[in-house]
């Protein structure tokens, strides 16, 4: 029993499935080309997100250890009063 294609019932199965490769290739790309879109911008919203946090970390973290020093300045006059 022969494939036919089922919308012009041609039994050519070659030119049906090259027909058919060529539009799933066809797809597969597209759909590669935009997923590759997509992660590309994700990388580069995560990439210019670190670049801009990396600086108020470091505010951050000099704030948290200023705080800290005081505190223990604090803590070690009350103990040598």
């Amino acid at each position: 029993m022969e494939i036919a294609c089922p919308k012009c019932k041609s039994t050519n199965i070659r030119t049906f499935s090259k027909k058919r490769n060529v539009l799933s290739m066809l797809a597969l790309s597209v759909v590669g080309i935009i997923l590759g879109f997509i992660i590309h911008d994700i990388l580069l919203f995560i990439g210019i997100a670190w670049l801009l946090a990396s600086p108020l970390m470091v505010l951050l973290k000099d704030t948290i250890n200023a705080k800290i020093a005081v505190s223990n300045s604090r803590k070690n006059l009350h103990e040598l009063a």
